[in-house]
């Protein structure tokens, strides 16, 4: 008898289980129905938003239609060409300003030297100038047989608008020859490169195809 009491009463702990398992599984955890006696509920209520979070919420919206506004009008702006830095700047030269050859340019030309002993003729592979922002530098060339020539250059920008640059002497080379002193005269063209004669007054020589045609350096 007690063995069957002590079954019946494990069924009803069990049955009683089940049923407060399944009630978990429909009834929130913080409320309970009660069917016809109504609703226990003590959930917490719901926070209401601060004022001070309405206003940012705000702020972030319309400062997200202000970047899709402009956005927009970017997209309807015409493509502006960006000044090239390894050209020469008309604006600047139109200024006389010297500072736009600071740094080193190629220097292009067809360069051949005779010499005027010999009757030998020399010819360049490379010409390259340096300035500072005064328009204070150097110059190297370059020649076929590996030769090299040096020698301070100045440049200034005459009252017509012409770019002057000035060999401060002879050119001397590392074997020994040398090339006779010259002035530079250049005019800007549209493309941002510069044509230039070259002059050697004490020869009365000169050559028209020189052109300073890009930077080579910052």
């Amino acid at each position: 008898m007690r063995v069957a009491t002590i079954l019946a009463l494990l069924g009803i702990a069990l049955l009683s289980g089940l049923a407060a398992w399944a009630a978990l599984l429909v009834i929130p955890a913080c409320s309970l129905d009660l069917g016809p006696l109504g609703r226990l509920d003590h959930c917490p209520p719901v926070s209401v938003r601060s004022t001070e979070l309405d206003a940012e919420i705000e702020r972030q919206s319309l400062l997200t239609d202000r970047i899709n506004r402009l956005q927009r009008q970017l997209a309807m702006l015409p493509d502006c060409p960006l000044p090239d830095p390894d050209r020469l700047d008309a604006e600047r030269w139109e200024q006389s300003d010297i500072t736009l050859l600071e740094g080193c340019w190629s220097m292009a030309s067809d360069l051949s030297f005779e010499d005027i002993e010999t009757g030998e003729v020399r010819d360049a592979v490379s010409w390259e100038m340096c300035f500072d922002s005064l328009g204070r530098g150097d110059q190297e060339i370059v020649m076929s047989d590996g030769a090299t020539c040096s020698e301070p250059v100045t440049a200034s920008f005459l009252e017509d608008g012409r770019l002057r640059i000035e060999d401060q002497g002879n050119v001397h080379c590392s074997d020994e020859y040398y090339i006779f002193q010259r002035t530079i005269t250049c005019n800007l063209e549209p493309g941002g490169e510069a044509a230039c004669q070259s002059q050697q007054p004490e020869r009365g020589d000169s050559i028209n195809n020189v052109r300073i045609v890009r930077r080579t350096s910052p």
